[in-house]
């Protein structure tokens, strides 16, 4: 969790359209804004930098101008995290969220992981359908990453780890989705994976190609309910 006066950096960010492209800093203008030292801001902002909150395209500057700055996607989904503590402590926290991004192929390394019984077993008691023996790849578009990354840091159903002929196979955390608002599935989020972290992989009890009509380069919108 970051201290107040990081937190308060990210959301300045996020007002000055950091979240979007990257933005010019004025470290007078931000210690005015926050009333902090400028001083501070720079330590903190390194902070940022190397814990991957945020990124910069120019080295820093001690002038008037940090130089170019953006939030990364580490940095969206702490502010979405945020906006979600906030609006559960007002009792506004939503149902579900809404993912979307563009079909395509995988290595087909989803369909061996499916295929074991020690995950369909949990899947099938936990999610109450038999999943199909492989994962639809979704590469989400930039503008909902920060949700993708929201998802680990909630509940979820969680699908437990274990052994198989001397090999360890890692826990599973998922939320139950629609894909195309009208067939069930389940959003994975899995705690050791090669995929970058705007890949999304989705299960169901159906071949999701077959019966959408899905083909890579396509986009497909889920609602995973939260």
């Amino acid at each position: 969790m970051l201290d107040p006066v990081s937190t308060s950096l990210l959301v300045y960010l996020a007002r000055q359209g950091g979240t979007r492209s990257y933005v010019p800093m004025d470290l007078r203008a931000i210690s005015k804004a926050l009333g902090v030292p400028q001083k501070n801001l720079e330590e903190k902002l390194e902070i940022l930098k190397e814990e991957d909150y945020i990124s910069l395209k120019s080295a820093l500057n001690r002038g008037d101008k940090y130089g170019q700055i953006s939030v990364s996607f580490k940095g969206k989904g702490e502010l979405v995290s945020l906006m979600l503590d906030i609006q559960r402590s007002l009792d506004l926290l939503p149902k579900y969220l809404v993912l979307r991004g563009v079909i395509f192929s995988g290595t087909g390394e989803g369909k061996y992981y499916m295929s074991l019984e020690g995950y369909r077993s949990q899947f099938r008691r936990k999610l109450m359908f038999d999943p199909y023996p492989g994962t639809l790849n979704i590469k989400l578009l930039p503008q909902h990453v920060a949700k993708s990354i929201l998802l680990e840091k909630l509940q979820g159903i969680n699908i437990e780890g274990f052994t198989l002929n001397s090999s360890s196979f890692g826990p599973v955390k998922c939320f139950r989705a629609l894909i195309k608002g009208e067939v069930e599935g389940a959003v994975l989020k899995v705690k050791k994976t090669k995929h970058p972290v705007d890949v999304l992989e989705v299960i169901s009890p159906y071949y999701l190609r077959e019966k959408l009509g899905l083909e890579d380069g396509l986009i497909v919108t889920i609602k995973v309910f939260i």
